[in-house]
This record gives C-alpha cells, structure tokens and sequence, in this order.
C-alpha cells in the first residue's frame, strides 16, 4: 500500500488552487488541506468590504469552494489546526496541541500576516489589523461603538477600509508615512490627484506622518511625527505585510523576505514546496490574489508528479473605492505619455525604445484595461490609447 500523501498548509487562494491542481494529475493520492482559521477557505480580497456590512459573508463568491467541491474531490479539510512545527527529515508536521501529520509531499501555503504592529500598541484592545475573517469581523463589531477611526497606512488595503468604515458614517483618518498615497502605485501627480478625490469625500488625510504615540483607554489622543494630535476610537494598522511560514526543522529551506522557490515552486528542500505570499521567486513576493492562485496551481502539478514551470506575470494592483477607480501596473517610473479628463487622468510609461512598460488610470476603467494590454504586451506607447 502506498505512503503517498500530500499536504497543504495554508488554505488560502494558493492553498486551495494547488489542491485543484494535484486532482488535475491525480485522483487518488491522498490530499489533505490545514488551516488554523476556522472556516473555510474565502476570498481575502472581499474583507475590507465586509467593514462596511458583514452581510458579504453570506453571498455567493465569498467561499471559494463550497462543501461540495472538497466531498467530490476527496480533499480532507482541517480547520483550526495551528502548525507549530515541521519535521523535514521525518515528514511530519505538528499543531500547537500536539496531533501529528505524516506526509510525502508538503505545500506550504501560508501566505502573509500584517507588518509588525509596534510592541507598545500591540495589545490594546481599540488595535486593530485585517487580514482575516475574525479580524475583520472584531473591528466591524468594534467600531459600531465608536464616531472616529485612524486608519495607519494609505496603501490599497488601507484606503479600502477608509472607504467601506466612512459609509457607515463614522469619521475616518488616515496617516501615511509617505508624501502621497498608494506611494506603490501612483507617481507624486497621481498621488495629488488621488489625494483630491478622497479628501472631498471627508476622509481627513494626513500625508508625510506616521503614529508616534498615544494614550486614553476608550478614546485614543494620538500624536503623529509631523506633531498633529488628533482623537480617534481606534487604530487600524495597514502598513504592509511579511511572509508567514511555520517553523522548519532539523535546517529551515533557504529563506529571504520568503521561502525561496525555483520555477517549479520547490524549495531547496526534498518534497517541499512553496507557494503564495509565502514564497519568494526570483526578487518578487508581489502579494497579489492572481499570483497566489498560478503559483499554487504550479506547485500542485508538480507535487503530484507534473512538471509545471511557473512565469511571472504582471498584474494590476486595483483600488474601487472614494466612487472612483484606480488601477496600477508594471513600472511607473521615467518617460511618459499622459492625459487627463475632467474626471479622469491617466499615465503610461514608457522604454528608451517607446514600448510600453507601465502605468496607471484613475477615473476610466475602460481605458485601464486597455492599458494593461498594452502593458503587458509591451506594445509602442501611443496617445490614440487615450482617444
């Protein structure tokens, strides 16, 4: 009788999308999925719309695979099991009460978790970050009881949850380290013109200061580095994140910002493979849902005997928020061609050859897709994409 068996930790997208694509190969081996979360695997990117309603937990697309799916594909699935520890040299895996899994294969797919939330704030009861369902549920409750919240970091998950708390007509603040917002995605003008937006829907914005301190117990006196002081009911940190991986033993794989992968998502270790936000292939953890669903997909072809060879793509980073829309790819950075409407303005970035490589569009869906084409396919940058 055969010892084969796969498992996955992690049951994020990356998790589930290798777990599709051993089924792809093989029917039969054994495959069991471990998350310490306590439901099924969902789709993250929805969370921070949840702050808003947690009505969203209910509708269809939320899962990203309902019962059915694990029940017809033989995938047994273990929630709240807290990898404590993995045994490379045995095969084994154990939680944090002590049940021990064998394996003959292993995905690590564990994706991120927030940037350190400073020591002296970490416990407080009004500090919050998102990046699971109990998260996001903890601060929608929380915030029911509050008028105002400070909102750490104007990246894209940041200004999302600006946007869905400000609907529910609590007063919002957001402090961002940089001069400009979403510094990832926009140049400094694109930042202006993201800026204006979102101020003229009452978000009180504070570009170039971070948190520095704060003190009270229901409602925070907060002191930012530039010396504004302001009052808030909590404080959401939205910094960034890290990659997230249990611990490895008797020698860990090679490690950086991730776990290093090569294009077949395999680790330096035997029979180990990584995928997800977890995973570090070439320089890039890009931290996107699309890049976590093809490297698990890779990962799980090859775990079951395939061979898939992973290629990165560029992806868009999108922000739908503030009634506006704003999408970001490639490199913003050198030589441009723009244009700008009375509700729209747009950037595409260009070579030394005059060959797209980057841009971005706030205000004009239609014409972001189109440059995302153009983008990706390297194609000559012309104005008549703007026409």
């Amino acid at each position: 009788m055969s010892n084969e068996k796969i498992i996955i930790v992690g049951g994020g997208g990356a998790g589930v999308s290798a777990a599709q694509a051993i089924r792809s190969v093989n029917s039969t081996i054994p495959v069991t999925i471990v998350t310490k979360e306590s439901i099924k695997p969902y789709f993250r990117p929805v969370l921070t719309s949840l702050l808003e309603s947690l009505d969203g937990e209910n509708k269809k697309g939320f899962f990203v695979k309902d019962e059915q799916w694990f029940l017809d594909n033989n995938i047994e699935f273990i929630t709240d099991f807290n990898v404590a520890k993995i045994d490379s040299e045995n095969k084994t895996l154990v939680n944090s009460n002590g049940m021990s899994l064998s394996w003959s294969k292993l995905i690590i797919a564990t994706g991120s978790e927030p940037l350190v939330i400073p020591d002296a704030f970490r416990h407080r009861k009004n500090v919050f970050t998102v990046r699971t369902i109990e998260d996001t549920r903890r601060l929608y409750n929380f915030i029911s009881g509050v008028s105002s919240v400070l909102i750490s970091g104007g990246g894209l998950l940041g200004l999302e949850a600006a946007w869905y708390i400000l609907r529910r007509g609590i007063t919002v603040h957001v402090s961002e380290y940089f001069k400009r917002l979403l510094p990832r995605q926009l140049d400094e003008d694109g930042g202006a013109y993201l800026t204006d937006i979102i101020s003229k829907s009452g978000v009180k914005l504070h570009t170039g200061a971070c948190i520095k301190d704060f003190s009270g117990e229901t409602y925070l006196d907060v002191v930012l580095d530039n010396g504004e002081e302001l009052k808030a009911g909590c404080i959401v940190y939205s910094v960034g994140v890290k990659s997230s991986f249990p611990e490895l033993t008797p020698e860990p794989p090679k490690l950086e910002r991730g776990i290093i992968v090569d294009e077949h998502m395999r680790s330096s270790i035997d029979n180990i493979y990584a995928c997800g936000d977890c995973a570090q292939f070439g320089n890039f953890i890009p931290a996107l849902w699309m890049v976590a669903l093809k490297q698990g997909e890779t990962a799980g072809k090859n775990a079951a005997g395939g061979d898939a060879v992973y290629q990165h793509q560029l992806y868009p980073a999108m922000l739908k928020a503030f009634d506006t829309h704003v999408m970001s790819v490639g490199s913003i950075e050198g030589s441009f061609i723009e244009n700008r409407t009375a509700n729209s303005f747009m950037r595409l970035f260009h070579d030394e050859n005059g060959n797209s490589k980057g841009a971005w569009c706030i205000g004009d869906p239609q014409r972001a897709t189109k440059l995302i084409k153009m983008v990706k396919d390297s194609s000559p940058a012309e104005s008549s994409v703007f026409h």
